[in-house]
């Protein structure tokens, strides 16, 4: 018999809003930026990056701000060897998430106001509790 035990830190979680760049309000120092023209003149002035011209992500949170919920996952291994005759025999079966944990392991990090907001909406979770098994004959 044998166990794996895993206590990791939950995800960091990000809020991040996408606003036009007309929205955007500038301090003093910035704003040179803000009317400086963009190399490729169809995409006018203040740009930001060259994928998306018209808006900038703004985020909402700190790094390291906020975190989701701890994860924690045991593993087991059950396995019994069988010997005859100069040969081997080993039986086993093993179980992951054992105890079915169902922390979560990725959140939408995009913030939208009103009510169609997903933010926090888990998008990845912890794989499931399965089994495996497993046979093995040494000669």
């Amino acid at each position: 018999m044998s166990t794996v035990f895993q206590s990791l830190p939950g995800v960091e979680i990000a809020a991040n809003l996408t606003v036009d760049k007309s929205q955007v309000v500038w301090n003093s120092d910035s704003a040179s930026r803000a009317s400086r023209p963009c190399p490729v003149a169809a995409n006018g002035v203040g740009c930001f990056n060259t994928t998306t011209p018209t808006t900038v992500v703004v985020p909402l949170l700190l790094n390291q701000d906020m975190w989701g919920e701890r994860v924690t996952e045991w593993d087991v291994k059950l396995a019994k060897n069988i010997r005859f005759a100069g040969k081997r025999l080993m039986i086993g079966i093993d179980c992951y998430n054992f105890f079915n944990s169902d922390a979560v392991t990725g959140y939408n990090a995009t913030y939208t106001p009103g009510p169609a907001n997903t933010w926090l909406q888990p998008t990845g979770l912890v794989s499931p509790r399965f089994f495996r098994g497993q046979i093995q004959f040494d000669f």
